[in-house]
C-alpha cells in the first residue's frame, strides 16, 4: 500500500475514534438521566467544528471531508442534544449553542451564495481556485 493511502486511512481511524470520546458522557447522561458533571462546551465545540468541516467538504466537493466530519458531526449532535433533554437548564444551552451555531450557519450561507461559478466539464476542480487564474495569483 502506497505511504498517503495509508496515512490518511490512519488519520481517519484516529479521527474517527476521537469523535467517539463522547460516547463514554453520552452513556452515562442516558444511564443516570442527569446531566451533573459533564461538560457542555466540549460537545457544542466540537459540534460547531465538525459542521464547519462538513460546510467546507461540501463545498470543496470532498468526499473525505464530508464523510468524517458527517459522523463526528452526527454524534456531537446527539450529545447536545441528549445534554439539552437533561440539562435543568435549557434556556442557557439554547442560547449558547444559537450564539456559536448562527454565524456558522450565516458564514455557509455567504460562501454558498457567493461562490464562483464551476465549469460542469471539470466536476473534480477545486471552487475557490478557479484554472483560468492570473499567473502569480492565489484567491486564497
Amino acid at each position: 500500500m502506497a505511504p498517503a493511502p495509508l496515512l490518511a486511512a490512519a488519520c481517519l481511524a484516529c479521527t474517527l475514534a476521537m469523535f467517539g470520546t463522547g460516547l463514554s458522557d453520552l452513556r452515562q447522561m442516558l444511564a443516570t438521566q442527569s446531566v451533573e458533571n459533564i461538560q457542555f462546551l466540549p460537545f457544542l465545540a466540537t459540534d460547531a467544528n465538525n459542521l464547519g468541516w462538513l460546510g467546507y467538504g461540501c463545498l470543496k466537493r470532498d468526499p473525505t471531508l464530508v464523510a468524517v466530519n458527517a459522523v463526528g458531526a452526527a454524534l456531537n449532535t446527539l450529545c447536545v442534544l441528549v445534554y439539552l433533554r437533561y440539562s435543568p437548564h435549557k434556556r442557557r444551552v439554547l442560547l449558547r449553542s444559537l450564539a456559536l451555531l448562527a454565524p456558522l450557519a450565516a458564514g455557509y450561507g455567504y460562501a454558498c451564495r457567493y461562490r464562483p461559478p464551476m465549469d460542469p466539464a471539470q466536476p473534480g476542480q477545486d471552487r475557490y481556485r478557479p484554472s483560468q487564474a492570473a499567473p502569480g495569483t492565489d484567491p486564497l
